[in-house]
């Protein structure tokens, strides 16, 4: 099992213009992983809650975060979950991800 964790100025999972390139809230973009991204969707809001625990700005510890990009996923061949996520922080800006694999 592994989780990392990072914190950026600007997004990791998704370009720097992804409001331009993604322009709902939250929508599904299938490319071979079934990604959700988008402009910022509420955790509680979001498909994959229940399937991923979305957590507060790793920064500023604030709940006030827009998800956006997520995927989950569960291996074939083994039955493992993986997951990835990228939250914007509303209250000091910063971008947190979070990836996990059994």
């Amino acid at each position: 099992m592994a989780l990392d964790i990072w914190i950026s100025p600007t997004p990791r999972l998704v370009p720097d213009n992804f409001r331009e390139l993604f322009p709902s809230p939250c929508a599904l973009y299938p490319n071979g992983f079934e990604w959700y991204k988008g402009t910022g969707i509420r955790a509680a809001d979001h498909p994959l809650d229940g399937h991923i625990y979305f957590q507060p700005c790793d920064a500023c510890q604030s709940e006030d975060v827009l998800v956006i990009a997520a995927q989950w996923n569960v291996s074939y061949s083994n039955g493992d979950a993986y997951w990835d996520y990228e939250v914007e922080c509303q209250s000091c800006h910063q971008f947190s991800q979070r990836s996990y694999a059994d």
